[in-house]
């Protein structure tokens, strides 16, 4: 009876697992009266929260869409890059885009592409759709930052294939 127990105590964490959620934390958000320590949770498959970029230098918490790429920010607001463009900090409309070049501030590829490469605070250019890990670019289909560091994300075996 024991060992059956164990059994479906390991099911029950198994299937926990499988459908467990990763948090992040953005650290320096808007203070609030319901949010006073200036820190927001939020689901790491939903949301991306970019450090330095939002309103008074603040971090900003942007929505990801629904295929799971991020959206990106400009002076204190999310944009798609489908939509808009960053240039120095305005947001341009893509219908309204000329074609112009943007500077990102202590970044060493100036002037930079702005349909194509998104200015992190601090100078680091990223092509769209990846995102940003402590110096570097990654693309969140494939790999992870947790804690700082790039890491492979581990392939799900119910995804594998197998050779008949």
């Amino acid at each position: 009876m024991a060992r059956l127990a164990s059994i479906f105590a390991a099911i029950a964490f198994a299937i926990a697992g499988v459908n467990a959620v990763t948090t992040g934390t953005c650290y320096n958000v808007k203070k609030t009266s319901s949010n006073p320590n200036g820190q927001q949770s939020y689901d790491v498959s939903k949301y991306y929260c970019f450090q330095g970029e939002g309103v008074e230098n603040r971090d900003l918490l942007c929505p990801k869409n629904p295929n799971g790429y991020t959206t990106y920010a400009c002076s204190g607001s999310c944009y798609a890059p489908t939509d808009y463009v960053c240039i120095n900090g305005a947001l341009v409309a893509q219908k309204n885009y000329k074609g112009q070049l943007a500077t990102c501030p202590g970044a060493q590829s100036n002037p930079f592409d702005p349909e194509k490469y998104h200015c992190y605070a601090g100078g680091l250019l990223c092509p769209f759709y990846t995102e940003r890990c402590a110096g570097g670019c990654y693309d969140p289909h494939d790999y992870s930052c947790p804690n700082g560091v790039i890491s492979p994300i581990p392939e799900d075996p119910k995804n594998r294939r197998f050779a008949a």
